[in-house]
């Protein structure tokens, strides 16, 4: 008797994020509208101008966050794995990616890259990362398992106590 082997594909659902008026963003760090991916919100983190808050740095920092909500109890925890993505609006092909698994607590509740990109590759027109003074950035996040968090509905009302950030992150 033949004995078949199940193969599990990972779910990954996306978000996607268009950041207008580019050139005009006067603060340091500029985030998404919360979103529900795998049954739990996130927002995504960018530094424009890159994350000074780390050290000195001429690339573009980008994070994915893990929102607090309701659903959660204390020693909460998620572990996912995530790409972020910025993408090339004049050639797909030169969209960047990087991935990373981690997992989000509420201790380490922000993880992503402290340089994706450069910014001179960023604004290269010829790169097409920015086009008519937009950014489009996004994430596809898979969550490979949660504890002490009940999932949301993608329909859920997205209402949240605040968050701010907390003047560091966590990544590669």
């Amino acid at each position: 008797m033949e004995h078949k082997q199940s193969s599990t594909v990972d779910k990954f659902e996306k978000f996607t994020w268009k950041v207008d008026n580019f050139s005009c963003l006067n603060t340091v760090e500029v985030c998404s509208q919360p979103f529900v991916l795998g049954g739990y919100p996130w927002r995504i983190s960018l530094f424009p101008r890159g994350n000074k808050l780390i050290k000195e740095d001429d690339n573009l920092s980008i994070y994915l966050e893990a929102m607090q909500n309701a659903n959660m109890s204390e020693g909460w925890s998620r572990d996912v794995k995530f790409k972020l993505f910025v993408f090339s609006q004049l050639n797909t092909n030169m969209t960047i990616s990087k991935e990373s698994n981690h997992k989000f607590n509420a201790s380490e509740d922000s993880w992503g890259f402290e340089s994706l990109m450069t910014l001179a590759d960023l604004h290269d027109p010829n790169k097409g990362f920015i086009v008519k003074d937009a950014c489009i950035v996004g994430v596809e996040v898979f969550v490979c398992w949660s504890s002490q968090e009940k999932p949301m509905n993608q329909a859920a009302s997205l209402t949240f106590g605040s968050q701010t950030s907390k003047g560091w992150r966590y990544g590669a």
